[in-house]
């Protein structure tokens, strides 16, 4: 195995340890959580840059890659949202989007039709990247201001955990709706491959 598909392979070993993580209540674990994440998308950055760079592109790694990032943002999210950080249907939409997407790709391929990767399907993992970060980062103050018992200031702003919870419900549904647009886009994009399903 190469070293871009080790480095995909571990981002899939990776993503039930930061499940497991998680939901430790200390400070600690969520800290580590959030160092698990970052992991996640830098093998994800990693493997592809090497893989071109060094010409290492095989069929497992056209296969997995995207399994692995389904996997780990999807359990991400999850997470996320059992602890109360969003709401179950923004996590339906990120498992209903990749479901339909990896179905095209699976019948293109059978059909002998190139399905190409779409400009949508990169900035919706740009934008779940940030987000997902963004709110393990908002986990990792709220279990601090748990910790000290009051909440803290940025530049005049007060922290609270209210606040922490409400940015971060709404940097889920931005997620949700980037998320969704994105599957709208392949779906209009697949056309030609939609016509050939036979009902």
């Amino acid at each position: 195995m190469n070293l871009p598909n080790q480095l995909t392979t571990l981002r899939i070993l990776l993503t039930p340890v930061f499940a497991y993580v998680f939901f430790f209540p200390s400070l600690s674990a969520k800290i580590a959580a959030l160092c698990l994440s970052l992991a996640c998308e830098l093998t994800d950055l990693l493997d592809g840059i090497i893989a071109r760079r060094r010409n290492l592109i095989t069929d497992f790694g056209k296969l997995v890659d995207p399994l692995a990032d389904s996997i780990s943002r999807f359990t991400f999210t999850l997470c996320l949202v059992i602890a109360g950080w969003g709401q179950l249907w923004m996590l339906l939409i990120l498992f209903y989007r990749d479901s339909f997407v990896a179905t095209l790709r699976m019948f293109s391929a059978a059909n002998s039709i190139v399905m190409a990767a779409r400009t949508s399907g990169k900035l919706k993992a740009i934008c779940q990247f940030i987000v997902i970060n963004l709110v393990l980062i908002f986990v990792v103050a709220d279990a601090w201001i748990a910790k000290r018992g009051s909440a803290f200031s940025i530049g005049g702003l007060e922290v609270t955990t209210g606040l922490l919870h409400r940015t971060g419900w709404w940097a889920m549904a931005i997620m949700a709706a980037v998320t969704a647009l994105s599957g709208v886009d392949y779906m209009f994009g697949a056309r030609e491959t939609l016509r050939k399903l036979k009902m």
